[in-house]
């Protein structure tokens, strides 16, 4: 059975600030531990600072909230395991451990029990391509949104980069928009009509224009962190032009399903 307090503990408190990290990748309970409560290996030990630095290196220690908000998102599946990772024991033996990553059935879930909103399976896998398989675009959603649980964050990422700056698709003013970002999502738009135009021509034709975007923005992009937050929503942008030119009502369909959790549509 769901615990009706999920949201609760996904949205506030600590249970925010543990979501936010399982949401920005993979990871455990452990190094999670380490990020919000630093001093935890003294706590652990239950010593005094003048035990010996070396053993203090040794103790392994999960928070015991990481432990039960795990618990509960794991049994809620909002937990996913990394490929084995192999290590060696004390002793020298192959072992192996999983990391875990959050994905987005929390947001579905969300999006159904508190505004009666269902994405179909389709939908899902057009969400999950733009904001779940893209590792990257997770840390700048993070990084935009400091403030805010995953839920918010994801809705306010997305409809800020992507349906809104169309005018044919919501009849929207482009003028509240970043205007370096119309022009990096205009050029994905070219570039997927580009794509899909070639690839219907000769379907054995790799046709690489990201990789010449990049290039480009090798040439005249002279700050790293704005190279690398451009071309991962150059990324992304180019993905959702692409599914909106071979299946716009799908892409309308979700465009609307956002707007509509968030009470403009």
């Amino acid at each position: 059975m769901k615990n009706k307090d999920w949201l609760k503990h996904l949205q506030q408190g600590k249970g925010k600030e543990i979501a936010r990290q399982f949401f920005s990748g993979f990871t455990t309970q452990e190094k999670v531990s380490k990020i919000l409560y630093p001093d935890r290996k003294k706590r652990a030990s239950g010593e005094s600072k003048r035990k010996p630095k070396e053993k203090m290196k040794k103790t392994h220690y999960v928070e015991p909230i990481i432990n039960i908000r795990c618990r509960e998102w794991k049994k809620l599946g909002f937990l996913e395991k990394s490929s084995p990772i192999p290590f060696k024991d004390k002793l020298g033996r192959p072992q192996t451990t999983f990391w875990q990553i959050m994905n987005l059935e929390p947001f579905y879930i969300y999006c159904s029990e508190k505004h009666s909103i269902e994405f179909s399976s389709d939908e899902k896998k057009f969400v999950n391509s733009l904001l779940n398989d893209n590792y990257k675009i997770r840390e700048i959603i993070l990084k935009l949104y400091p403030d805010d649980d995953i839920i918010n964050a994801i809705l306010k990422f997305y409809i800020k980069h992507f349906p809104l700056p169309f005018d044919a698709l919501h009849g929207r003013s482009k003028e509240k928009f970043d205007k370096e970002y119309i022009g990096l999502i205009d050029r994905a738009e070219r570039d997927a009509k580009k794509v899909i135009k070639k690839f219907k021509d000769n379907p054995k034709e790799q046709v690489k224009l990201a990789k010449e975007y990049h290039e480009e923005l090798l040439r005249i992009e002279k700050n790293p962190i704005k190279y690398l937050i451009k071309v991962i929503l150059y990324s992304v942008s180019y993905l959702y032009m692409t599914n909106h030119i071979k299946n716009p009502q799908l892409v309308l369909n979700v465009d609307t399903k956002f707007m509509k959790v968030l009470g403009i549509a």
